[in-house]
């Protein structure tokens, strides 16, 4: 299994609840565990590649958001406008080194996770 339906039961695995968007989108809520934002429910948004999980993700898109839109703006204090509505925001983070980091992990849903993780914990 690849893709869309791969990535929505690696998240019914760890217990989220997906939401399938259409095409290749899905989202879910999160609870963000540490930082500034800690214990906020947002939604988080993923665009899954056709061939997930030999590709990764871009990174996420989050509902509501969380900092000021600033799209050329250094580290964590890069968003932009999404795709997945004007209620979103678009937080261009790279896995590790793309596709190099991403081939050094599991490839699975778990792993983009911790990715997702790290950039909302340090927003």
């Amino acid at each position: 299994m690849f893709g869309k339906d791969a990535f929505i039961q690696g998240l019914k695995e760890l217990g989220y609840t997906a939401e399938d968007l259409g095409a290749n989108r899905v989202a879910f809520e999160y609870t963000i565990k540490d930082g500034r934002f800690k214990d906020r429910i947002i939604k988080v948004g993923i665009e899954v590649p056709a061939d997930f999980n030999v590709t990764c993700p871009t990174g996420p898109h989050i509902s509501p958001s969380l900092i000021p839109l600033n799209p050329s703006g250094a580290g964590n204090d890069r968003a932009a406008g999404s795709g997945f509505g004007q209620e979103w925001q678009y937080l261009s983070r790279p896995f590790r080194d793309q596709q190099e980091g991403w081939n050094r992990t599991k490839r699975d849903v778990k792993a983009y996770l911790r990715h997702v993780r790290h950039i909302l914990d340090t927003l």
